[in-house]
């Protein structure tokens, strides 16, 4: 998909997990830890599914 503008102001990167009969707590502690340590690249561990 190609767009002509980008649709708001942030410009954050997501990734979307499309899952089925996988643990939602240890997918995130998993990300968790691939994240760690990598902030200086203002890469940030996984956000709050917001419990959905």
């Amino acid at each position: 998909m190609i767009l002509d503008k980008w649709p708001s102001d942030d410009r954050r990167t997501r990734i979307v997990f499309i899952t089925q009969n996988i643990d939602e707590t240890k997918l995130h502690d998993r990300l968790g830890r691939l994240t760690q340590g990598i902030s200086r690249f203002e890469v940030h561990g996984p956000a709050d599914s917001g419990g959905d």
